[in-house]
């Protein structure tokens, strides 16, 4: 089961999204959309061996039937097959439509991807985060190169804004507190566990693995806690597994009232 991190529910992790708020769940979306691009390319593989099949099956006919006919029928037959052309030439249009609009959509893809590309190479990494959260209804970024870095990094910048949110208040309620800690613990899961599903590359890992130091030490200094006491919050939430918001909810609860 997955915990919610926005609202604290509890649903299948193959969803792609909380069913009682909405929240995107990208493991599961990431999932659902594998799942139809397989099928779609399974249903253009299906179009191309019809029409392979069809092709083979009307020039064998022709080739027989203008043996037969020789020279008087064979106007008729070549009238027969010129039909039956026309209608293999609309089915390949239909076809060439459709690859025309998938060129279209890989060239899109990569005109976006680019410009991320450039960013995440000169480090740049919260403008890229910008640019993408500007440019994600233009194409899908599940596809692109460095996806799993970016959802990384965005953890990190969620967690120490919800950690700033918490200290630009005068009494901040425990839940802001607890969804802070709760983020933070989420960004190690997803960078740092070994239990996470998201893959990374040796420098991406070598990132994280300093940055993660960083952003716990932030926590504890925001939350006037000790190292001890962050990892003991840890294990309690699950360690290397997604962490619990419940239990968050309870150490909260415990070191700062509801």
């Amino acid at each position: 089961m997955k915990i919610c991190s926005n609202c604290g529910g509890s649903y299948d992790e193959k969803e792609s999204k909380c069913p009682y708020c909405g929240m995107i769940n990208e493991v599961g979306a990431e999932k659902e959309y594998n799942d139809k691009l397989n099928k779609i390319r399974k249903d253009l593989d299906n179009v191309d061996e019809l029409a392979v099949i069809d092709y083979k099956s009307e020039l064998k006919a022709f080739l027989k039937v203008f043996a037969a006919t020789l020279l008087i029928a064979g106007f008729i037959s070549i009238m027969a097959v010129s039909a039956r052309i026309s209608r293999q030439e609309g089915l390949g249009s239909g076809e060439r439509k459709a690859m025309d609009l998938k060129i279209e959509e890989i060239r899109l893809f990569r005109d976006v991807t680019d410009k991320w590309d450039e960013l995440y190479d000169a480090g740049k990494y919260d403008e890229m985060c910008d640019t993408i959260a500007s440019e994600t209804r233009k194409i899908n970024a599940y596809d692109w190169q460095h996806y799993n870095f970016y959802k990384g990094y965005e953890a990190y910048r969620d967690a120490r804004y919800k950690i700033a949110d918490v200290l630009s208040k005068e009494s901040a309620p425990s839940y802001y507190k607890a969804d802070a800690i709760h983020s933070s613990l989420y960004a190690y899961y997803m960078t740092v566990s070994s239990k996470s599903g998201y893959k990374f590359k040796p420098q991406e890992k070598a990132f994280f693995d300093e940055e993660w130091p960083k952003l716990k030490k932030e926590v504890c200094e925001a939350f006037d806690l000790t190292e001890t006491e962050f990892d003991t919050l840890r294990i309690r939430a699950g360690s290397d597994s997604y962490p619990d918001y419940t239990e968050v909810s309870h150490f909260v609860e415990e070191r700062w009232g509801k």
